[in-house]
């Protein structure tokens, strides 16, 4: 299940496991929080880091399939993490997919962030987009 790495929720149990190992990390206190996660591994936070890596690494098993199944015109990166942490994710979900895909499948598979911030809305559209196809011409 991606969401156990790939969420706010995943990288705070990501924290607490690996924690004992990074007594030095300025996450090694009781109130860390998402957002404090982010902006160490921002910062250049092993911990921090190793965490992010671990969200994408989360992401790769729904992502890699589905390019290679379904051969999606681009991937688009939403939900809270996703949003906040763009910047962090981005760039090394596009690496580890290169390293696990063929070019020929990923070289025109474009990953976006995703410009709906609420997931309601991202839902009303598919009715909408099922509304509009259904309705008689």
């Amino acid at each position: 299940c991606s969401e156990m790495y790939s969420s706010g929720t995943g990288l705070m149990a990501g924290l607490h496991e690996h924690l004992p190992h990074y007594p030095f990390s300025p996450l090694a206190n009781e109130n860390a929080t998402t957002e404090d996660i982010l902006n160490a591994a921002r910062n250049g936070d092993p911990l921090g880091n190793l965490l992010i890596d671990e969200a994408v690494d989360g992401l790769l098993p729904v992502i890699v399939p589905y390019i290679g199944l379904l051969n999606p015109g681009r991937i688009i990166l939403g939900g809270g993490l996703g949003l906040a942490a763009w910047d962090l994710l981005g760039e090394r979900l596009t690496a580890k997919l290169h390293d696990r895909l063929l070019h020929s499948v990923f070289s025109d598979v474009p990953i976006l962030k995703s410009e709906v911030v609420s997931s309601a809305v991202g839902a009303a559209s598919v009715v909408w987009y099922e509304l509009d196809r259904l309705a008689p011409a």
